[in-house]
């Protein structure tokens, strides 16, 4: 399965009898969970898809909130660190998810020959509306996401980047996640 499809009632049963298998460490390497997860958590907050197709090494998802708002998503899946704890920094010296590295990957996105642009003009498109925001020093209008999803309990912790730090934002209990997935959230 792969990051950008849907996760229905029975895929999600079918994760989590995956998970007790002897493959689901290779899974969680690939991150495909915690990134369909993620997109679960946006549709659940009213966030909308952009259409942006996820390259190797670049955004996990970009949707927009209700006031139509350009949301970067970075999905991470794992229990030893959490939140910013979690986030990597390139080789240019940009953390992941930050303002630095979401101009970087922007400006990588409109760029045909990058695999970030991942034949996909809509990431072409979305790349150059978030660097005209930043050029015009419009941060309020790029916000930017960490979603975490425990595997052991499918809790989803939620942070935001805000006047130049991480905060916590939101929270949800894997049994809402699970009640949402199964129709009853």
């Amino acid at each position: 399965m792969g990051c950008a499809e849907y996760l229905n009632e029975k895929d999600f049963k079918s994760i989590l009898a995956y998970r007790e298998s002897n493959e689901f460490k290779d899974y969680l390497n690939k991150g495909e969970m915690g990134e369909t997860i993620a997109i679960l958590v946006a549709e659940k907050l009213g966030w909308k898809s952009t259409g942006f197709k996820p390259a190797y090494h670049g955004f996990d998802n970009v949707f927009r909130d209700g006031e139509k708002i350009v949301v970067v998503i970075e999905a991470k899946e794992r229990e030893d660190k959490l939140g910013p704890e979690t986030l990597s920094t390139d080789k240019q010296g940009h953390v992941q998810a930050e303002p630095d590295w979401i101009l970087a990957k922007a400006t990588r996105m409109q760029d045909h020959n990058s695999a970030l642009y991942a034949d996909n003009p809509e990431n072409k498109m979305l790349g150059r509306e978030i660097q005209d925001k930043f050029e015009r020093e419009r941060f309020d209008e790029v916000r930017s996401v960490i979603i975490q999803t425990l595997p052991s309990t499918y809790d989803v912790y939620i942070w935001e980047y805000v006047n130049g730090k991480w905060e916590q934002a939101n929270f949800f209990e894997g049994s809402e996640i699970e009640k949402g997935l199964n129709g009853n959230g």
